[in-house]
């Protein structure tokens, strides 16, 4: 269909630039929608697209498990780090 359209949603969420992402993909949507409705949509644009959702839906699955992994482990380093905070606005009271 329209292979342009593809590689710019494919480098949107590949850069984590999901909201990007989303509006290209909106975009691409809209249009073969309107194929589909005149009649002009094919089975290999069918396909191309369910390809492409396919490919960004385990793309954003794989970032939300990356990002879950650095939060968590941003936790547990939070928890064993029992260093003086070094901004203001951490200041422990000592009793």
């Amino acid at each position: 269909m329209n292979s342009e359209a593809i590689r710019a949603i494919r480098s949107a969420f590949s850069a984590g630039e999901f909201a990007k992402g989303q509006r290209l993909w909106e975009a691409y949507a809209a249009r073969l929608q309107q194929d589909i409705l005149d009649g002009r949509a094919t089975e290999a644009m069918l396909a191309e697209a369910f390809e492409l959702l396919e490919w960004a839906r385990l793309t954003v699955k794989s970032f939300r498990a990356h990002s879950a992994d650095r939060l968590n482990s941003a936790f547990v380093a939070r928890v064993y780090d029992h260093s003086e905070p070094t901004s203001p606005h951490l200041f422990r009271e000592r009793g």
